[in-house]
């Protein structure tokens, strides 16, 4: 009688040791949350005036640089 292991959900890392399915779900995931709070932040900073930008180590060049944004409040 043969004995199957699997590591976790039962998705193991490939031959060439890519990740798992469940991994780059996971990482997927994670950089999208990340993107999502990049984006709420640089409204929230796009509302503030010159100066307050420059106390916190920000300029007007880099928030537009770095697209637009909706702050929702």
């Amino acid at each position: 009688m043969a004995t199957t292991i699997t590591s976790g959900a039962g998705l193991a890392a490939g031959a060439h040791g890519s990740h798992g399915l469940m991994r780059r779900v996971y990482d997927r995931m994670v950089a999208g949350r990340e993107r999502e709070a990049r984006r709420y932040v640089n409204g929230y900073l796009a509302t503030l005036d010159d100066a307050a930008l420059a106390e916190l180590g920000y300029d007007r060049k880099s928030l537009d640089a770095s697209g637009p944004a909706l702050f929702p409040y």
